[in-house]
């Protein structure tokens, strides 16, 4: 299986199992949705409904109580944020900032 390493400044050390937990719980929401394919069809307002879906999702678990479905339902939102990204890289302009001087 490949293996990524993250480099983590030494200031964030503290959050360092935080942070490994979080980027744990969104791998496994990408392998759990994983049949539902990647995100080509999704445009930029479709990624951010689908994101504040979760948002709601995440505001259920808050009052269900439930850390394991909070801990998962940030990391969709994560995700999605992370989909949002790739697809503005796909629909928008690139801009070439060093033609602007």
């Amino acid at each position: 299986m490949p293996h990524i390493s993250v480099y983590i400044p030494e200031d964030l050390m503290p959050m360092s199992k935080d942070l490994g937990r979080f980027w744990s719980a969104m791998v496994y929401k990408l392998r759990k949705n994983r049949h539902k394919g990647k995100w080509e069809e999704l445009n930029l307002s479709g990624a951010l409904s689908k994101m504040v879906d979760e948002v709601d999702e995440l505001k259920q678990a808050m009052n269900e109580g439930s850390y394991a479905e909070i801990l998962l339902e940030g990391a969709d939102i994560a995700n999605f944020a992370m989909i949002i990204t790739s697809v503005a890289l796909d629909e928008l302009p690139v801009i070439d900032e060093s033609d602007s001087e």
